[in-house]
């Protein structure tokens, strides 16, 4: 499958890209349109620095140090919009969890099969995703992780064969209060 081919078919729609860039602007007004959708560019088509210096007239070097910290942007938007709270703080907390594997061309920097996805057989990255079901929203998003990595490793933060001190503290099964795991 040609990877570039399948994206240019499909297109983020205007109504998020618009609510993406006012959420951004309103915590960073000091942000540059052109450099928003150059990452917006960049993550949706995953295309090298040399494509992108062509496309936006910019140096590779230039792009390189754009796009990361605009992409960090992004990704600190969606930790404070969607917090682990519920309206009702004695709990119980009642949620569904799952993992969803997005599929994506083979990493370039780091092939590997830890970003085999056996259900589709192929490349993928695995987000957990958490929604109340006491109130309409999500509530927790993790991810992006390798395709590889076992839905319960994610939840946990590590394996059973190290000890829990070990594990990722950032991942949900430590966000759950004391007495509230079940």
């Amino acid at each position: 499958m040609n990877c570039n081919l399948h994206l240019t078919r499909q297109t983020v729609p205007s109504i998020t890209v618009a609510a993406i860039l006012d959420d951004l602007v309103e915590d960073h007004p000091e942000l540059k349109y052109d450099y928003f959708f150059m990452t917006l560019n960049w993550l949706y088509l995953y295309e090298t620095y040399p494509v992108l210096s062509g496309r936006w007239q910019y140096s590779e070097n230039h792009i390189g140090r754009t796009v990361i910290p605009y992409g960090k942007m992004f990704q600190q938007l969606s930790r404070k919009i969607i917090r682990f709270e519920f309206k009702d703080d004695d709990g119980p907390y009642l949620f569904s969890l799952d993992t969803v594997n997005f599929l994506c061309c083979e990493m370039r920097l780091d092939p590997s099969s830890k970003w085999f996805d056996p259900k589709s057989k192929s490349a993928g990255l695995k987000y957990e995703f958490c929604l109340s079901l006491s109130e309409p929203r999500i509530v927790w998003i993790r991810g992006p992780v390798p395709a590889s990595t076992a839905d319960i490793t994610m939840f946990r933060g590590g394996t059973t064969d190290v000890s829990k001190d070990q594990w990722d503290k950032s991942a949900l099964y430590h966000q759950i209060p004391n007495g509230m795991k079940g």
